[in-house]
């Protein structure tokens, strides 16, 4: 029946201009098209034969090299946005595992699918017939933009949402999805859930004179691998609280004059992060080892330097370089807080800035 109501259907919204008018959609409109294609089942199914597509392979989306005359931004890839014709051999992926992403500047709805992984040649066919590489996930966000990599993690954590949340937590009935997504409902005692996003701290420690700021290793991160202190949020706890008790917990140090600089989703899991500042007295770490293998208080310099090794290289996380101190590429909110410190960027010029 739904099949049968796409021509009609679109037909209908073409003659109210919501599809092919020229100008483009203002930011509330554009808002509350994607919010009327989250309640409307029919109507967002009926947009998939006219989508753009973020296809993944596992956790691997799909991307492409950016042409050379093209190419004057610091990243060298972006997403391989497919169309409903790219993706005939795949159409039950589309109708099965599509969600939601977005609606781009020319009204086209976007959409994020996860092809099946036994059909290996199908794959394959398709990632050569477009010019595409299926990158590991967390390599993705940081050889794309700013943009495009928060689009990545949104698409990542409804596509995962969709695939754990199979039965209902009160009652074990089957959940059903809703045609974006972006929900799911018991087909027993039709409970609904919703994607959530964990709160996380992530905060820049200067000291009182800005000349030094505080950086740490976790263990999992490569030789030579500094990032800001960060930690998940606890019940009850406010932006500040985190910060405070995350810094206390891994360098052991005090701080005051928290201030929030921006946020970014993160995929890792379904994470937000939110970026700060703060200020601690220039004394010496107490590093906790079952929280992070090293931490360091650095200068100004060293950090310029660090910055720079980064920015000489976009795709410097698949080099795996050796010598020196490396921070996270530009596709992470660690890399803003340090960059624009560095620079003594305001914070409000800041959120401005990211892209």
């Amino acid at each position: 029946m739904r099949l049968n109501l796409f021509g009609l259907n679109i037909l209908k919204r073409q003659l109210n201009g919501l599809y092919s008018s020229n100008r483009s959609l203002s930011y509330v409109e554009k808002c509350r098209l994607i919010e009327r294609l989250k309640a409307d089942d029919l109507e967002c199914a009926s947009m998939l034969p006219l989508g753009k597509f973020m296809v993944y392979k596992g956790s691997r989306p799909l991307l492409k090299q950016k042409e050379k005359e093209c190419n004057r931004s610091p990243t060298s890839f972006e997403l391989n946005w497919l169309t409903y014709k790219d993706l005939l051999d795949h159409k039950d992926c589309v109708s099965q595992t599509a969600v939601l992403i977005d609606v781009d500047d020319s009204r086209t709805p976007r959409f994020g699918i996860q092809l099946k992984k036994r059909d290996e040649e199908s794959i394959d066919k398709l990632e050569k017939n477009t010019d595409g590489v299926f990158t590991d996930l967390r390599i993705t966000l940081f050889m794309v933009n700013w943009g495009e990599g928060q689009l990545i993690s949104r698409s990542n954590s409804l596509l995962r949402f969709n695939a754990e949340q199979l039965f209902c937590s009160i009652c074990q009935g089957k959940m059903i999805r809703n045609a974006a997504g972006n929900q799911r409902k018991c087909s027993e005692c039709k409970t609904t859930i919703y994607p959530v996003s964990n709160p996380v701290g992530i905060v820049l420690v200067t000291d009182p004179c800005h000349e030094h700021a505080v950086l740490v290793r976790q263990h999992r991160l490569p030789s030579g691998w500094f990032t800001c202190i960060a930690g998940f949020g606890d019940v009850g706890e406010s932006l500040e609280s985190i910060v405070k008790r995350e810094v206390a917990e891994e360098v052991g140090l005090e701080v005051h004059s928290v201030e929030y600089v921006m946020s970014q989703h993160w995929p890792f899991p379904s994470s937000i992060m939110f970026g700060s500042y703060a200020v601690a007295e220039k004394t010496e770490l107490s590093i906790d080892p079952s929280e992070i293998e090293d931490g360091r208080w650095f200068t100004r310099q060293e950090l310029k330097e660090a910055v720079s090794r980064v920015d000489s290289n976009p795709n410097i996380l698949a080099t795996n370089p050796k010598g020196g101190i490396y921070i996270p590429p530009r596709g992470a909110v660690a890399y803003h807080l340090i960059s624009r410190w560095l620079k003594n960027t305001p914070v409000t010029n800041t959120r401005q800035c990211v892209k």
